[in-house]
């Protein structure tokens, strides 16, 4: 199995550093990712400019842009893969994050291309002394063992949420559905002394955030999480809620188109 490695945080980032090493010597990987950080990129990609891509090392690569440039990059130039995983995040990437997350991005742009893909995250939150970026890569070699590919049907992504506590690292993985949540709040400030500039900061959200006991953001309390993405959208519909179509049909004279 030949694995494509990638992530958000930047090829320097101890995330993949660590996965890499843990991975060395059992799988064939190739590790393509941002040269600096490209956090909260989604799924954007660079087109209409050129971007330079270099090898840094042996079976490594960094890319000026973003995770899914580096994922079209390596498909395209350094393909085939047999799957991808993006990771280890810096941050748990629970509920709403998927939206925003290039880790997740990046694993999308694998699943796109009909491989596995997998994005792994440590949730950070709360612990500043020690990220635990060895132990979570050694968990995620194990599951790899076990298969965990063969658990992500086509057309999904796996989302993987590791805990960053020594202890409940260890603890099984579990199934979790898929947060349908914020559970923390963007708040804009000014540059001081800067005119004109802005920075977005996460905060805490107002209220306590309702999580439901069956989804990724309460389950990563007690240990690892595995929750699935599908690829064609978070809540693909196969018929119009009525409000949509009664706006269609008394504005636009439309209906559900026949199939």
């Amino acid at each position: 199995m030949r694995i494509l490695i990638t992530n958000d945080d930047g090829v320097s980032a101890p995330g993949i550093q660590a996965l890499a090493q843990e991975l060395a010597g059992e799988w064939d990987w190739v590790m393509v990712a941002p040269d600096h950080e490209r956090s909260g990129s989604g799924q954007a990609f660079t087109f209409a400019v050129p971007y330079s891509a270099k090898p840094v090392g042996d079976r490594v690569w960094h890319v000026e842009g973003t995770p899914v440039d580096c994922v079209m990059f390596a498909f395209g130039v350094l393909g085939p893969f047999d799957a991808v995983i993006s990771g280890i995040n810096r941050g748990a990437n629970l509920a709403w994050d998927v939206f925003y997350s290039g880790t997740v991005g990046a694993a999308f742009e694998g699943a796109r291309r009909g491989v596995p893909a997998l994005a792994v995250s440590l949730d950070v939150a709360g612990h500043s002394d020690r990220f635990h970026y060895a132990e979570a890569a050694r968990r995620v070699a194990e599951w790899m063992r076990a298969g965990i590919f063969r658990a992500i049907p086509p057309g999904m992504v796996g989302n993987l949420n590791i805990p960053n506590d020594a202890f409940l690292l260890t603890r099984p993985l579990t199934w979790g559905r898929w947060g349908n949540y914020a559970y923390h709040a963007n708040e804009m400030t000014v540059v001081p002394g800067q005119e004109h500039q802005w920075r977005c900061r996460i905060t805490e959200p107002p209220e306590p955030v309702r999580r439901e006991p069956d989804t990724d953001g309460a389950l990563i309390r007690f240990g690892p999480v595995l929750s699935l993405l599908p690829l064609q959208g978070f809540s693909a519909l196969s018929e119009p809620p009525s409000a949509t179509l009664d706006w269609l049909s008394a504005t636009q004279g439309g209906s559900v188109a026949s199939r």
